[in-house]
């Protein structure tokens, strides 16, 4: 693909069980850290691996919709239905009870870490 206004690039999350979508020119800006690395280290080569190895770009049909690679699809657990939670920048799209799962979880350590859209919150004790 030629990365089109409108496309985007699908890719397994390394840290969750859940798809990454990203519109393709912020998936771009996400390699500027490869271009501060040793060309032929290991570490490059396993950053720019787990980025790109299993990504696709992809572009909606007229109607709007795509169609999710097999691979994808399993490393999501996706059967007849899936969640599109949104995350800012980007959407993760999970099977829906993980999804529903991980925005519980996400709102505990919210609320754990007493984090606020200003920052983290000071603690009763002053820290």
């Amino acid at each position: 693909a030629d990365g089109a206004e409108g496309s985007i690039v699908l890719r397994p999350s390394h840290q969750q069980a859940c798809i990454e979508g990203w519109p393709m020119a912020i998936f771009a800006a996400l390699a500027a850290p490869l271009e501060q690395m040793d060309v032929f280290s290991r570490p490059r080569e396993d950053f720019a691996s787990t980025l790109y190895a299993e990504a696709v770009n992809l572009e909606a049909d007229a109607d709007g919709r795509i169609v999710l690679p097999d691979y994808l699809v399993a490393h999501a657990g996706l059967a007849d239905k899936a969640a599109f939670i949104g995350v800012g920048d980007h959407f993760l799209i999970w099977e829906p009870a993980a999804g529903e799962a991980y925005k519980r979880e996400a709102r505990t350590r919210t609320r754990d870490n007493a984090l606020t859209l200003a920052g983290r919150a000071p603690r009763a004790d002053g820290s």
